[in-house]
């Protein structure tokens, strides 16, 4: 068995506004987990990060336009015991027509290891994807699919197929 638990705090630090996009940080930690080493690009192992993101929200007709971009650094315990840092980034675009919804996100990091002399050929550690989600909500249940793409160091293409149904156990009123 294998899973990783992550520990996050995530801030608000403005709301979006008329003008004004959202800006959230957070400071996660990520517990060590199980087996699959091999395919896990040695991030089965403890580490942490800390990332900000900004967003800004547009209605135009019915229809819905997110955008957001963002970055942070990474830091992870690699498998020899050198640890490896990286800058992160990410940006999305989505769009929402009534409960259909579809978004495209672009993202990945580039750690130290790539650029290091006596590790650069084996760091492998410069992966970038692209993302593509659609979904569609009926009342609390959302029925989607996601298609992963690798576009550098990140060398397969995956498809997720799912229904969730969500609980709204923070109601804010």
């Amino acid at each position: 068995m294998s899973g990783d638990v992550y520990l996050s705090i995530d801030m608000q630090l403005f709301e979006e506004r008329r003008i004004v996009p959202s800006w959230t940080l957070r400071a996660a930690l990520k517990t060590a987990s199980g087996g699959g080493c091999e395919i896990d690009r040695y991030y089965d192992c403890p580490g942490y990060f800390f990332d900000t993101y900004f967003g800004k929200t547009f209605q135009i007709a019915s229809a819905v336009i997110q955008i957001f971009s963002g970055g942070g650094f990474l830091c992870w315990q690699t498998d020899n015991g050198r640890q490896n840092d990286a800058v992160q980034y990410g940006v999305l675009v989505g769009l929402r027509l009534g409960n259909f919804s579809i978004s495209e996100t672009f993202g990945g990091y580039s750690g130290w290891e790539s650029n290091s002399k006596k590790y650069g050929h084996l760091a492998h550690d410069c992966p970038m994807s692209l993302k593509t989600k659609l979904s569609y909500v009926i009342s609390n249940w959302e029925i989607g699919a996601m298609l992963q793409h690798g576009l550098s160091d990140y060398p397969y293409t995956q498809l997720r197929i799912g229904i969730s149904y969500s609980i709204d156990i923070l109601n804010r009123e």
